[in-house]
């Protein structure tokens, strides 16, 4: 797809007028912002396996001025979302692979990440209880580096947040039965009316 944003509103580093020692972070209406994108799935099972692959990738056109010349952030990024169920004696186990290549957004260029996320899964009570243990980022992968180029301004940014993490989950569905209709079709409820 392609998208054209008029007057966009994005970050933006400005000096403090009070004092040079200073700067502060704002947001700005730039002038336009616009990008191509694209989005593929695949999709199959076999027998005990199934899984899901897909592929996104993003074409940004914008500029900014950074040290007196307008400097393009017109980088192209890369994503993959790789989803894969086993299911074994009625447990699910999955395993989740995300890529993000670098990307730029607006006057913004972040590093690429990964993770692999874990679940199992089990369901109780023909399939009215469900209970589930999620492992987020595994192996502590994903962190924020980031750059900004706006003006005169040099901004580098690196944070760890708590990525990892485990959440374990109980789900009941009340009145879980099969429906059946056991009518003619409409005209015959209207008759009954």
């Amino acid at each position: 797809g392609y998208v054209y944003t008029d007057k966009p509103i994005a970050m933006n580093i400005i000096q403090n007028k009070k004092t040079s020692s200073t700067s502060i972070i704002t947001y700005k209406n730039y002038d336009k912002y616009q990008n191509i994108n694209s989005l593929i799935t695949f999709r199959d099972c076999f027998n005990f396996w199934q899984t899901q692959l897909t592929i996104g990738g993003i074409f940004p056109f914008f500029t900014a001025e950074y040290k007196n010349e307008m400097l393009e952030r017109n980088n192209p990024s890369f994503s993959l979302k790789f989803y894969n169920d086993f299911t074994l004696n009625d447990y699910i186990f999955s395993i989740n692979y995300y890529f993000q290549s670098n990307y730029e957004s607006y006057i913004t260029k972040y590093d690429l990440y990964h993770k692999i996320d874990l679940s199992l899964r089990k369901s109780f009570l023909n399939k009215s209880l469900t209970a589930s243990l999620v492992v987020n980022d595994i192996f502590n992968w994903v962190k924020e580096n980031s750059t900004r180029k706006i003006d005169n301004f040099l901004f580098t940014q690196t944070r760890k947040r708590e990525t990892r993490f485990w959440t374990f989950t109980i789900n009941y569905s009340f009145n879980n039965f099969k429906k059946s209709y056991k009518g003619r079709g409409a005209s015959s409820d209207r008759d009954r009316l």
